[in-house]
């Protein structure tokens, strides 16, 4: 309702009744259905979000970990982690909800959406390629078997704000012996499960 009467105001037009209804059902519609998401229906659509942002150009194929990454104190300290937040304008609970989710590591079993194909990496098959000990081998092996793919994403479980329009994520892209970064992502959602990045701040690299 509150809507309605701005764009009322706004556009300086009297809509009829029958069309004010329709609209707050509409939107007390989507507000059932925001409610009813699952946090893994919301992960889903933050992932998707993560690599069609990420992935606009040439990119014909995306690898992704079949796992999540865990461990966030191993990602960044908690000194550098809160000044992150800050800076990304991320809602202080936010930080502390993934902290809390990433301390196990899970499978990614999700169906993306995504702009270019992709394909999920398990661990055996990661073992498998780099085996020998040998970086520069196992890349050239990773390459040989995903042509077309860039090199290989990994990504945390999402930690959310109380409210669950605000996630961070940390995505990890590794792309040879010597190249790679790491980031922390904060993403919003308009309430209908869809996600857009907001903004994003690199914790590690390789140069």
């Amino acid at each position: 309702m509150k809507f309605t009467h701005v764009y009322n105001t706004v556009i300086g037009y009297h809509m009829p009744r029958t069309v004010t209804l329709l609209i707050a059902l509409a939107t007390l519609s989507g507000t059932a259905v925001a409610e009813s998401l699952s946090i893994a229906d919301r992960e889903q659509a933050i992932y998707t979000a993560i690599i069609n942002h990420g992935g606009q150009g040439d990119v014909s194929m995306v690898v992704l970990a079949g796992n999540t990454t865990g461990d966030p104190a191993a990602i960044t300290e908690q000194t550098h982690a809160d000044a992150v937040v800050a800076d990304l304008e991320v809602p202080h609970e936010t930080l502390r909800d993934w902290q809390q989710r990433n301390r196990r590591i899970s499978p990614i079993e999700y169906s993306l959406n995504v702009n270019a194909s992709y394909q999920l990496m398990d661990r055996k098959t990661h073992r498998d390629l780099f085996k020998g000990g040998e970086p520069e081998a196992g890349w050239q092996a990773f390459f040989n078997r995903y042509p077309g793919a860039p090199g290989l994403l990994r990504v945390s479980h999402a930690g959310f704000d109380h409210s669950l329009t605000h996630a961070l994520v940390y995505a990890e892209f590794q792309c040879g012996a010597e190249c790679g970064s790491g980031r922390l992502i904060h993403l919003e959602t308009d309430g209908a499960n869809t996600w857009s990045v907001r903004g994003s701040a690199l914790v590690w690299i390789v140069d």
